[in-house]
């Protein structure tokens, strides 16, 4: 899809999401589909074919002994808050996956996301 559409830039808002009961409920599936969605949308949106930017959003992955409000430097600062954690670690490796792309296997096409 990617290829036929070549966008410029790619943003990456999906997510699969339920509510705290459904996290707890089902903790695999939400790490699962999340990773593998992300992953796989990074890794369309780096081939050569497609020279478009990625971005993504990244949504509740901080200690839940952190303020409402977190900087960004708070991004690593302890285990995600437990009833969404499988979620938030999914989000997190996308994040690892972009800074990997980055420095090394597109030398700096992918901005890493903010």
């Amino acid at each position: 899809m990617l290829a036929d559409a070549r966008p410029e830039v790619v943003v990456h808002l999906a997510a699969v999401v339920g509510g705290i009961g459904a996290n707890m409920a089902t903790p695999g599936a939400f790490f699962y589909e999340n990773a593998l969605m992300g992953i796989q949308l990074i890794e369309e949106a780096a081939k050569p074919a497609l020279s478009a930017s990625y971005a993504s959003a990244l949504c509740a992955p901080t200690p839940s002994t952190h303020p409402r409000r977190s900087r960004k430097s708070d991004l690593w600062n302890g285990y995600p808050e437990e009833t969404n954690a499988p979620y938030g670690l999914a989000k997190k490796m996308l994040l690892v996956q972009l800074q990997a792309y980055r420095s090394n296997r597109f030398r700096g096409r992918l901005p890493a996301s903010r």
